[in-house]
């Protein structure tokens, strides 16, 4: 089990405080929303959107410990060749596309890009929104589509330019 930096954790707290708005976690008996495993499309839909969004935010967070390991594994071919990949899938419960344009990008700066625009929604008062735009469940569930939905909720509610450049 890979611990998730503090960032990560202060955004599952405050994603807590939409508990019941975003739908509960009834896909948890214990009420606890952890990451077991990658789940397939079909599980990620069958979550609310409080479930997937807890998930996608401890798997960026165990992106941000995991990456080197990923990046030197990673050799850019379709995941069942790919050890960088099947990584990803055992440490965050992402796949990835490799072999196809913004993966790269997305394993570099995906767990960044998610603190970034949480901390840009808090300071624009557009956490709500951020909770319900930036988390997908019925997209492309992969890192990179992941990472394009938070791309997607800067760009629509431009509060991209928040965004601290350091």
């Amino acid at each position: 089990k890979v611990a998730i930096p503090s960032e990560f954790l202060e955004i599952q707290h405050v994603l807590g405080t939409f508990v019941e708005e975003l739908g509960g976690s009834p896909s948890f008996p214990s009420g606890d929303v952890k990451l077991q495993r990658k789940l397939r499309l079909q599980e990620l839909q069958a979550l609310t959107e409080f479930g997937y969004a807890m998930l996608t935010v401890e798997g960026l967070g165990r992106l941000q410990q995991c990456r080197p390991v990923i990046m030197m594994l990673n050799n850019g071919k379709h995941f069942l060749e790919n050890p960088g990949t099947q990584t990803l899938e055992c440490c965050c419960g992402f796949t990835m596309h490799a072999d196809r344009p913004g993966a790269e990008l997305a394993l570099q700066e995906g767990p960044e890009l998610l603190v970034a625009a949480f901390e840009a929604a808090k300071q624009s008062g557009q956490l709500r929104s951020f909770f319900t735009q930036a988390f997908d469940r019925h997209s492309n569930p992969c890192l990179e589509g992941r990472v394009s939905d938070i791309q997607d909720f800067l760009e629509t509610t431009h509060i991209g330019g928040l965004l601290s450049h350091g």
